[in-house]
C-alpha cells in the first residue's frame, strides 16, 4: 500500500497515525485526520503530511464529543492507578515473579501487564532481568497524577484550538511560540473543521 501510494499508483489512502508518519510525500494535497488528536504537538505532525511540496494543501478535523470522552476516560487513569495500587500494595523488598502477582491478583493478564507497567514508569515497582518484580518509591501516585493532569491540559488545549475562529494554522504556530508567523494567515494551507453531532 505504501509503495503504491508513493509511486502514485494510489490516490488515497486511509491509514493509522502511524502509518501516516512514515509517509515522506511532498504532494499531498489533502489530510484528513478523524478523531481529536492526543494533543496540539501531535496533530501538528500528523498533519504536516499535507504540503510538503510548498504547494496549496488542506486538513480536516472531524471530531465529535465521544472522542472528548474517550480522552477524558483515558487520561484520569483512574482505574489504572487503582490495578497499580493493588499490585504496589502486595510488593515488597523481596522479589516476587510477576506471574505469580498476577495470580494473586486474580487480574487479567493484559489488565496486570498495563497496570504494572505504569507503576514500573512511575516508580512503584521495580523490575529484574528475570521480570521479578518489588516495591519502588512510595511517592509513584504523585508522578502519576502530574502524568494525568498534563494530557487533561493537553486535550483542553486541544479543544480550545478547534474552537477557535481564527486561522487554525496561525494557532498552531503560535502555540510552538512562532509569533510574527502567527500573526497572519496561512496562504498555503486550508484548514477545515468539522463537528461531527
Amino acid at each position: 500500500m505504501q509503495h503504491g501510494f508513493l509511486e502514485d499508483r494510489l490516490a488515497a489512502v486511509v491509514a493509522t497515525i502511524a502509518f501516516g508518519m512514515g509517509i515522506d510525500k511532498p504532494d499531498i494535497r489533502t489530510v484528513i485526520h478523524v478523531a481529536l488528536p492526543s494533543s496540539l504537538e501531535a496533530y501538528y505532525q500528523e498533519i504536516g503530511r499535507a504540503g510538503r511540496d510548498g504547494q496549496p494543501s488542506r486538513t480536516i478535523l472531524m471530531h465529535s464529543y465521544g472522542d472528548r470522552y474517550t480522552h477524558d476516560f483515558f487520561s484520569s487513569g483512574l482505574s489504572g492507578c487503582r490495578s497499580s495500587g493493588q499490585i504496589y500494595a502486595l510488593l515488597s523488598a523481596e522479589p516476587q515473579p510477576k506471574d505469580a502477582l498476577c495470580q494473586r491478583l486474580r487480574m487479567d493478564a493484559e489488565a496486570f501487564e498495563k497496570a504494572l507497567e505504569k507503576l514500573w514508569i512511575h516508580g512503584g515497582a521495580v523490575l529484574d532481568y528475570a521480570e521479578n518484580a518489588t516495591r519502588g518509591q512510595d511517592d509513584w501516585r504523585d508522578s502519576y497524577s502530574i502524568q494525568s493532569e498534563r494530557r487533561r491540559a493537553q486535550i483542553e488545549l486541544v479543544m480550545r484550538y478547534t474552537g477557535t475562529s481564527q486561522c487554525r494554522m496561525s494557532a498552531l504556530v503560535r502555540h510552538f511560540g512562532d509569533y510574527a508567523d502567527g500573526r497572519r494567515p496561512a496562504a498555503s494551507a486550508i484548514f477545515v473543521h468539522r463537528k461531527i453531532a
